[in-house]
């Protein structure tokens, strides 16, 4: 078949399904809005992996023996898995547009996916030391209550006082052997900490978050529970929706 038959063909092709080539402007579009859409899920890759360091590094490791029987089961029961799911979808996300652009189709596909997982716990690690993870996760569990349920449910772990665990704010310092907690879901209780070991940075001043190891004392007045101490521990990554005033003052045992 001659070149000018060979054109005359694909003319006549064009013209039997009414092909409209389309301007240049539409191709650079798409090009431009793939890049985008990379960047985009690179970025939201990134903050999922700032928030796991987060979630990792704060994650009750010098109480987890108080938690579950093993550091095995702890760290199975504690993993951020919401998050671990979301960076793998956003990485696939990026891996799928960075293929599609001009010339990713000539990396190989093992290329690509490890570019994308270095580049999102590159820029994750900085997002992290910028204290961004740690934002996310606060402003998530202090706004979405679905959160704290389903995904973080790190506080949980510390509203089991039949279970000689308690994580709160303090709100009171009664007397050198005594002070008030209000705990992550509002309720008050009095809590006697004579002779508790207490962590350096677990200072018992007013409007301090901490968790607190201990025993349950059960009594009538239902409306302030009551908690023996035996070790109180710094709680700051509970979050910082739980906030209220009291009278100042030290406990004594911390002198």
């Amino acid at each position: 078949m001659t070149q000018n038959n060979i054109g005359k063909k694909i003319l006549d092709i064009i013209e039997e399904k009414k092909i409209i080539p389309r301007p240049k402007w539409q191709f650079l579009l798409k090009a431009v809005l793939t890049w985008i859409s990379g960047i985009i899920s690179l970025i939201i890759g990134a903050l999922a992996f700032s928030v796991i360091i987060y979630m990792l590094k704060n994650n009750d490791w010098d109480a987890y023996m108080y938690i579950n029987d093993s550091l095995l089961q702890f760290i199975l029961l504690t993993l951020p898995y919401f998050w671990i799911l979301f960076l793998i979808m956003f990485i696939f996300i990026f891996h799928y547009n960075f293929r599609h652009t001009k010339k990713g189709y000539k990396y190989r596909l093992y290329v690509v996916a490890v570019l994308s997982i270095f580049l999102s716990m590159l820029i994750g690690s900085v997002l992290y030391a910028s204290g961004v993870g740690k934002s996310i996760d606060f402003v998530l569990s202090d706004r979405l209550p679905a959160y704290t349920k389903f995904i973080n449910r790190r506080q949980k772990i510390w509203m089991a006082a039949d279970e000689g665990r308690l994580g709160g704010i303090i709100i009171n310092i009664k007397s050198e052997k005594e002070f008030e907690l209000e705990d992550l879901e509002g309720k008050a209780w009095h809590i006697m900490c004579v002779g508790a070991d207490i962590h350096p940075r677990a200072k018992i001043e007013v409007n301090n978050k901490i968790r607190i190891i201990g025993e349950e004392i059960l009594k009538a007045d239902l409306d302030m529970g009551a908690f023996k101490a035996e070790l109180i521990l710094p709680a700051e990554h509970l979050g910082h929706g739980f906030r209220r005033n009291g009278n100042g003052g030290r406990c004594g045992i911390m002198e």
